[in-house]
């Protein structure tokens, strides 16, 4: 990421929502955090961004209660190395153990195991 500044997308339809949480995660690492509202501006986002180096999606968006794994599932069938963390409101065992099962990088609803595991993120992606 040559004198580029790495980006997030944080993937979430309620865009009020961990604003907190993201200019935390722009402070610390010196990254952009691009929000979008829906898995189909995140891909957008994710083909036009050679530097994106992380996607943080909820679980459920509308009516879709899978729609943090269907963005994941897309961005695999992209051919995606971005690592995804499923941020969400609630622990749901079975849909935990789908995502991880696809190779999602990160399932939880604890803000304290999501900055974890963004740290962790990051330190993968300078070592990629």
């Amino acid at each position: 990421m040559l004198n580029k500044k790495p980006v997030v997308i944080w993937v979430n339809d309620d865009m009020s929502c961990d604003q907190g949480l993201v200019n935390y995660i722009e402070r610390k690492y010196k990254c952009i955090v691009r929000r979008a509202n829906s898995t189909e501006i995140a891909l957008r986002m994710l083909r036009s961004n050679s530097t994106c180096c992380l996607v943080v999606t909820n679980l459920r968006r509308g009516n879709d209660s899978e729609a943090g794994i269907t963005l994941y599932k897309e961005m695999k069938n992209m051919n995606s190395n971005v690592r995804c963390i499923v941020y969400t409101g609630r622990i749901d065992q079975r849909l935990k153990d789908k995502f991880l099962s696809l190779g999602g990088y990160a399932y939880t609803c604890y803000e304290d195991d999501l900055l974890d595991y963004v740290d962790c993120a990051f330190s993968a992606a300078e070592a990629d």
